[in-house]
């Protein structure tokens, strides 16, 4: 088994060690997977089901099959990525749909800001973020509400106009 463990994805040693030694003990079944790593360089993945026996105490005789389940697993890890990234697209829905309500029956600007902050960052998932209004006379940008700016930061974007060289300033020019 040495030789075939040589084949075998470093990390996965010790699990599997241990249930081999589990099953050369017990004379048992020994049902896993896990990954090899081919001659060629590619990974795959490996099920693994066999049998040993044990006769006066010593081993008698193992036999087993292995079948690749490679595709398998990806198909798995493709789902567990797109469960996750549904699951992140539905709490982003509704942030979404409790700051539409929020707006229709918010009478406090900054609530409704710091709503619309809190659902962007998780949105965008993002660590910071900021709401800017065109001032009435079309010539600059005023802060809003801003999460997670450093001070100086948000008093660098208290006010950005189109001479500013930021990219709120050149989409404002």
């Amino acid at each position: 088994t040495s030789a075939f463990m040589d084949f075998v994805h470093p990390d996965d040693h010790p699990a599997l060690n241990a249930k081999v030694a589990a099953s050369l003990e017990s004379g048992g079944v020994l049902e896993t997977e896990f990954r090899i790593r081919r001659t060629d360089g590619e990974e795959r993945w490996l099920a693994v089901r066999s049998l040993s026996s044990r006769r006066d105490g010593a081993l008698a005789g193992m036999v087993g099959v292995s079948i690749d389940v490679t595709d398998r697993k990806r198909a798995e890890s493709e789902l567990r990525t797109s469960e996750a990234r549904l699951a992140a697209e539905l709490s982003a829905s509704q942030a979404l749909q409790r700051i539409s309500t929020q707006i229709m029956s918010e009478h406090e600007p900054d609530a409704l800001y710091s709503a619309l902050l809190d659902a962007a960052m998780a949105v965008m998932h993002a660590d910071a973020a900021s709401v800017q209004i065109l001032e009435p006379d079309g010539a600059r940008l005023r802060l809003l509400a801003s999460r997670n700016f450093h001070p100086e930061s948000a008093a660098y974007w208290q006010f950005v106009d189109a001479g500013s060289s930021s990219s709120c300033g050149k989409a404002l020019e």
